[in-house]
């Protein structure tokens, strides 16, 4: 299944989509990606001894990203602005 990817705002164009200079990564925010991101691990816990996992270093997004539908929900969660022309406005 296609799962969400993160997206950004190019304030450009208006556009959201995901940012052509960078690969793609999944959106946290969305409940169906982080169901299956637990699932590996759950995976990786049963398969056997691991000595321990490396995790890439972008874990943070750039001040246009994440724009996707999931992320703009959990920022008005959070009585934050819910686009991130409105966040960067702000």
């Amino acid at each position: 299944p296609k799962l969400p990817r993160v997206t950004r705002w190019d304030p450009k164009t208006g556009q959201i989509g995901p940012d052509p200079d960078q690969y793609k990564r999944l959106s946290p925010f969305d409940p169906k990606v982080r169901q299956i991101i637990g699932e590996i691990y759950q995976d990786l816990a049963r398969v056997g001894p691991i000595d321990g996992i490396l995790y890439h270093d972008d874990a943070v997004f750039n001040d246009f990203e994440d724009a996707s539908p999931a992320a703009l929900k959990a920022y008005a969660a959070q009585g934050l602005p819910d686009s991130i022309a409105a966040l960067r406005a702000d």
